[in-house]
């Protein structure tokens, strides 16, 4: 049913490419669970290409396929190219939300696994102790509950728009509000 609903849309894709993307990330996020890994990575690398075209490289949703392919690569044991495709994933949510986003803390974590699966146990844990930290600071400010959810979803609505300034507004209208 994915791959027919994939075959009309892609019959628009010139007027259409994010429903494209978005059946083609649903696809590899299906395949994956399958365990037909080779297709889910080739789903998952064509929807970031389509989303790259349309949105460029710094987009929520190219940062998500990045994290949902690396799980993948990581459950399918090719650890590189997972730790590539998360490394690409944390430096978008980062420059998207911020290196104390919860986005980048979720990205930051499923590295942390994948180099943990290495066996690089010693250039994690100060790392995650780190991280650890910086998440009790944050958590600790009054109204920063509500924070992340929301900050996600201005940042997701606006991403792609570049208006630095509106974002920064919204966010601190939010943040007075909290």
């Amino acid at each position: 049913m994915l791959r027919q609903l994939l075959a009309a849309d892609r019959l628009n894709l010139a007027t259409a490419p994010a429903l494209v993307a978005d059946d083609l990330q649903l696809l590899g996020s299906v395949l994956g669970e399958l365990a037909r890994y080779d297709e889910s990575e080739s789903a998952f690398r064509e929807a970031i290409q389509i989303d790259s075209r349309s949105h460029g490289d710094r987009h929520s949703k190219i940062s998500s396929n990045y994290n949902e392919l690396g799980q993948m690569l990581l459950h399918k044991g090719d650890l590189a190219g997972a730790e590539a495709a998360l490394r690409i994933a944390l430096d978008g949510v980062r420059q998207l939300y911020g290196p104390e986003s919860q986005p980048a803390w979720t990205v930051q974590s499923n590295l942390f696994r994948v180099l943990e699966m290495q066996g690089r146990f010693a250039e994690v844990l100060p790392q995650r102790l780190r991280m650890l930290e910086q998440e009790k600071r944050c958590r600790a400010i009054p109204g920063r509950k509500r924070l992340p959810s929301t900050a996600i979803c201005l940042g997701s609505t606006i991403a792609s728009s570049a208006s630095w300034i509106r974002r920064s507004r919204l966010f601190a209208r939010h943040w007075r509000s909290g």
